[in-house]
């Protein structure tokens, strides 16, 4: 299965992929959308502020959807390195599980473009949004 990196950085340890930069966390200006960001329900407004920059990226993920035939029974991974951060510890240490923008992605491929999405076991006790 080929796979491609939804992260903002890649580890030196693994194998360098190709980067979707419609699948990264910065808006327009460049800066970083994060659950850090929001304080009131963070996991909330941050997948609601990251799913509207994805929107604005609609018909660059549809092209490349397209392009790589995914809407006929191909599989492509995603990779993000995000279990292995240390802001994900840190919200396993606080709350028990953690949220990656592969999340949000996760719901807006299954929501706007019917792509069925599986999980890695690294995201299985991961938030769903």
């Amino acid at each position: 299965m080929p796979g491609v990196s939804i992260a903002m950085y890649q580890p030196k340890w693994y194998e360098a992929l190709p980067t979707l930069d419609m699948f990264l966390i910065n808006d327009e200006h460049g800066n970083w959308i994060k659950p850090g960001n929001f304080q009131d329900s963070p996991v909330e407004e941050y997948a609601g502020v990251l799913s509207h920059e994805y929107h604005k990226r609609y018909d660059d993920i549809w092209k490349w959807l397209e392009t790589n035939k995914l809407f006929k029974n191909t599989d492509i991974a995603l990779c993000c390195w995000c279990p292995h951060a240390s802001a994900a510890s840190k919200q396993i240490a606080q709350h028990g599980t953690y949220i990656c923008h592969s999340a949000v992605v996760e719901q807006f491929l299954m929501e706007h473009f019917d792509v069925e999405v599986v999980r890695d076991a690294e995201r299985s006790n991961m938030i769903k949004i």
